[in-house]
């Protein structure tokens, strides 16, 4: 949310989405597998589809570790329907961001969707991981993708309204196209990223430091990669080495004896609270700056960090 006249931000929200999105966008999916069935059956070998590769092997098994050391057991990704069977079981009763954020964990394991020209790639390579689908497209929205348009163009002829333009016909000109719209998708989306991330620094930067609670996501050597679901802020709170030991291979991180986290230790994907600022030391960068702030209680008689004070 922004001002009107300063065009700053005032407020972060997560977008919300109802069933009438989810409605509509399974309407969407459908046309565009339907089409890209069509063009295909008659441009085997021009037509411009959208493929998704299984997820990165090395990514999924580092998530997987993490998983497994908080507790998450049998989490397998073979295919898409065991990979969704999974998240389906990932949980924490006490937890509903849990499910959430090893969704968004997850996202980050998968290869990017690519545009491609289908002579340039073999029948089993053309599948759609993500959604499951064994050919796809996109159709639905030309009035914002370039891609649709081509696709309308090839549709339209294959449905006998029009012939195909000559500059179609040509599967390097079909290749080019493909290879500017993934790397404008790819600009797009890295715009997008740092917008948030730069409008995210500006409400910190108004608002000041803001104390919240977050969740672990990984243990790194410098300290604790947090995500805060409150403002959708991600950042590494670095912690003292001479108070703290890490393990990364276990995913914890341990208090060391003789100081006042003696007893102690962080798992993935604990709760924690952080302060939450704008680095004001580096303004080149425009990051935000994640400081732990704890207080120290007792949970079944088992020592435990947790909310600040």
């Amino acid at each position: 949310e922004l001002d009107t006249n300063t065009q700053l931000p005032t407020n972060v929200f997560q977008y919300e989405t109802h069933f009438t999105n989810n409605l509509i966008e399974e309407f969407m999916l459908l046309a565009n597998r339907q089409v890209a069935q069509e063009i295909s059956s008659v441009w085997s070998k021009l037509s411009l589809l959208r493929r998704h590769p299984p997820p990165k092997e090395n990514f999924m098994s580092s998530l997987v570790e993490l998983l497994e050391a908080s507790g998450v057991k049998d989490f397998t990704y073979g295919n898409n329907k065991e990979l969704q069977d999974s998240l389906n079981k990932v949980e924490k009763a006490d937890d509903p961001f849990f499910n959430r954020l090893v969704r968004i964990m997850t996202t980050r394991c998968m290869e990017e969707a690519l545009y491609f020209c289908t002579g340039q790639e073999q029948r089993k390579d053309w599948k759609h991981f993500g959604l499951a689908m064994d050919q796809y497209t996109h159709f639905t929205s030309p009035i914002r993708r370039y891609a649709d348009c081509v696709v309308h163009r090839f549709l339209s002829a294959a449905q006998g309204f029009e012939a195909l333009p000559r500059v179609l016909r040509e599967d390097k000109e079909i290749v080019d196209c493909c290879a500017h719209l993934n790397y404008k998708n790819k600009n797009a989306r890295d715009a997008d990223r740092a917008s948030v991330e730069f409008h995210l620094y500006q409400f910190f930067q108004q608002r000041g430091a803001v104390v919240s609670e977050g969740v672990v996501m990984r243990v790194v050597r410098e300290g604790i990669s947090v995500a805060v679901e409150e403002f959708g802020a991600e950042g590494i709170a670095e912690l003292e080495e001479k108070s703290w030991g890490v393990l990364p291979e276990k995913q914890l991180l341990y208090g060391r004896p003789r100081t006042k986290f003696q007893g102690f230790q962080i798992n993935v994907f604990d709760r924690v609270v952080v302060k939450i600022e704008a680095d004001k030391d580096d303004l080149t960068k425009r990051r935000l700056k994640f400081t732990t702030t704890w207080r120290v209680v007792l949970e079944d008689d088992v020592g435990t960090l947790c909310k600040s004070g």
